[in-house]
């Protein structure tokens, strides 16, 4: 009997384990699926803009939740110049005018996850380029207006 009572304990702590959040997956991928970043290919210097990336983030129940990191660089391999916003949880950032001459402005967003423990994992998206121009984009066609007779 006490054998019996003995392999029912382990089993019981194997389901535990197996059903705990720290489990691999137990709350979303781990690790998480890459953001995929999405925005304008192209902006006027004078002109402010936006990027939005997908939301792959999952509750980890206890323990640090899993952030976004947003960079921006004109080094497309991010070892100088980089500009990192504060860790968030939203999908968008938004920056006003770049100014300056045109150039290419480069994007990432990683998430941060502590999926497998208290150290955190890091997944980058690739690299999103924004070309800043100096160009005024061409404007919509119209059709001319139509006047009637005045009489």
């Amino acid at each position: 009997m006490p054998r019996n009572l003995a392999s029912a304990r382990y089993a019981l702590l194997a389901g535990l384990f197996l059903v705990s959040p720290a489990a691999a997956g137990a709350n979303g991928s781990c690790p998480p699926n890459r953001p995929v970043v999405s925005g304008p290919s192209e902006v006027h210097r004078l002109e402010g803009y936006w990027i939005t990336w997908t939301n792959v983030l999952s509750p980890r129940g206890s323990g640090q939740p899993d952030t976004f990191l947003i960079e921006r660089s004109e080094d497309p391999t991010f070892q100088s110049g980089v500009e990192r916003l504060q860790p968030t949880t939203r999908t968008t950032a938004t920056w006003g005018p770049p100014g300056g001459a045109p150039r290419t402005i480069y994007h990432r967003v990683a998430v941060q996850s502590f999926c497998a423990g208290t150290s955190p994992i890091r997944v980058e998206s690739t690299v999103f380029a924004v070309r800043v121009t100096d160009q005024c984009r061409v404007p919509i066609a119209l059709a001319p207006p139509v006047a009637s007779d005045p009489r």
